[in-house]
């Protein structure tokens, strides 16, 4: 899972919000037990300006 989250760092920083946000969704998808990833997901939202 180490790997992901490096992935979701790069696309932040390359501005690919969006490609991060799909990524965190499918952790969430894979793990749903785990609320920490949620509240990564919120925080991508919050940081993004996105609304959804």
């Amino acid at each position: 899972m180490g790997n992901i989250f490096y992935r979701i760092e790069e696309d932040l920083k390359a501005g690919r919000k969006k490609k991060a946000c799909d990524r965190m969704r499918n952790l969430i998808n894979e793990f749903p037990n785990d609320i920490s990833l949620r509240e990564k997901l919120g925080q991508i939202y919050y940081d993004s300006g996105f609304k959804r």
